[in-house]
């Protein structure tokens, strides 16, 4: 049976403009902390590993890269059922657009094959990754501007 690892995580910053967001928007030129977080699905005990291939890809054709300063962590073992916090990272999106996230974690010991999920019921291969949005941050000045203005009317 492979690992089974369901990985989540958060995307925090402020910013005043950050009430017209999304929950999985940020805004161009503006750092944000990524935390992840591990949840072991399976019935026998993670024995934990190493993060690998950790990288951001950007723009519209996800071709710019950002290998963050965490190019690999180390992950505890977890015990099934168990949630630990894996890593925190600060990035500066730079390009707008969608950008993906992903890596891998590199079971010790034993070779065995990891199953990365996005939910309990969703299964990503080869290695985990999700998504997040990149937003003009000049359009959301513009947005506050007029919402600004008609409050004024």
């Amino acid at each position: 049976m492979p690992y089974k690892l369901l990985i989540e995580f958060d995307i925090s910053f402020e910013s005043p403009l950050k009430r017209f967001l999304k929950p999985n928007e940020v805004i161009r030129n503006e750092p944000i902390e990524l935390t992840f977080f591990v949840t072991n699905l399976g019935a026998e005990p993670f024995p934990g590993g190493t993060v690998r291939n950790w990288r951001i890809l950007y723009g519209p054709n996800l071709n710019v890269v950002d290998d963050p300063p965490t190019a690999s962590a180390e992950c505890s073992e977890i015990a099934p059922g168990d949630k630990i916090r894996l890593l925190s990272e600060t990035v500066l999106p730079l390009t707008e657009g969608l950008s993906w996230i992903e890596f891998s974690i590199e079971p010790n010991g034993e070779e065995k094959e990891t199953e990365y999920y996005q939910s309990p019921e969703y299964v990503v291969s080869g290695r985990w990754s999700n998504y997040f949005y990149v937003v003009n941050r000049e359009m959301l000045l513009l947005t506050s501007l007029i919402e600004d203005l008609t409050r004024r009317v």
